[in-house]
């Protein structure tokens, strides 16, 4: 519910409904919805895998650190992309490439010292570069 609906969209009894149990059964696991969604990051997102290290009592070096959420963020947002996918908003697509392709430009624009604007950077990706078949080519006008 939260990869297709958003954290403020995704309601406690929708959850509960997905889960096929009661909304108070999730109150009595979990003290608020904030509560149920750092639960949820814990057990799915990547969290765990870069505290532990931090957990054994040593620092890991940034190159270890990097790695991990790196990898993480992008698995949560090609799973965040499939989800959006299967609601019908988004065409079928490799939701692995795209999100490799969304993280590269920002990684590549912090390289380089000139970031792109986000905004720019996702309607690229949402629409591509192609001209609608409807609209007259710019030139044509």
């Amino acid at each position: 519910m939260f990869a297709s609906k958003g954290v403020a969209g995704a309601g406690v009894k929708d959850i509960a409904a997905e889960a096929g149990v009661t909304a108070g059964l999730l109150y009595h696991y979990f003290p608020s919805k904030q509560a149920l969604l750092l639960a949820v990051l814990a057990e799915r997102g990547f969290l765990p895998e870069l505290l532990e290290p931090l957990d054994a009592g040593r620092e890991p070096p940034a190159g270890e650190v990097l790695v991990v959420l790196a990898a993480g963020f992008g698995r949560l947002l090609a799973g965040y992309l499939t989800a959006r996918t299967t609601a019908g908003e988004l065409r079928v697509h490799d939701t692995q490439t795209a999100a490799q392709m969304l993280l590269s430009v920002i990684v590549l624009g912090q390289v380089t010292g000139r970031p792109p604007d986000p905004g720019t950077v996702v309607e690229l990706i949402l629409h591509g570069l192609a001209l609608p078949p409807d609209l007259p080519h710019p030139t044509e006008q």
